[in-house]
């Protein structure tokens, strides 16, 4: 008896989970998680971790993206975007000042 019991919530709780995937995407922030209801019932991101996601990477889930924006959490979506447009603009200037202290330190005589 005790074997069917088990077998019949672990169903029951398999059954659950696979639930919850199809209607919500589960969200990872820098601060904390969202359950976020999807528009349409599907498996598509059913977890997704967007610490330090690029613009680029918005553009690739457009339904993450719009759903969470009607779910009232638009701020994560542009202020990812906009960090990663930041850090898209700022990196060269990076590179370059990088490179050139390493030219520096290289031509330092000793």
């Amino acid at each position: 008896m005790r074997r069917l019991i088990a077998v019949v919530f672990g169903a029951m709780l398999g059954g659950g989970l696979v639930f919850a995937a199809f209607e919500y995407h589960l969200v990872r922030t820098d601060e904390t998680y969202h359950l976020v209801p999807k528009k349409q019932a599907g498996l598509t991101d059913a977890y997704v971790d967007i610490r330090d996601w690029p613009a680029s990477q918005w553009n690739e889930h457009t339904t993450l993206a719009e759903n969470m924006i009607a779910a009232g959490h638009g701020d994560l979506v542009g202020g990812s975007i906009a960090s990663g447009l930041i850090n898209d603009i700022i990196s060269p200037f990076q590179q370059d000042a990088s490179e050139a202290t390493q030219r520096w330190w290289n031509s330092k005589p000793e």
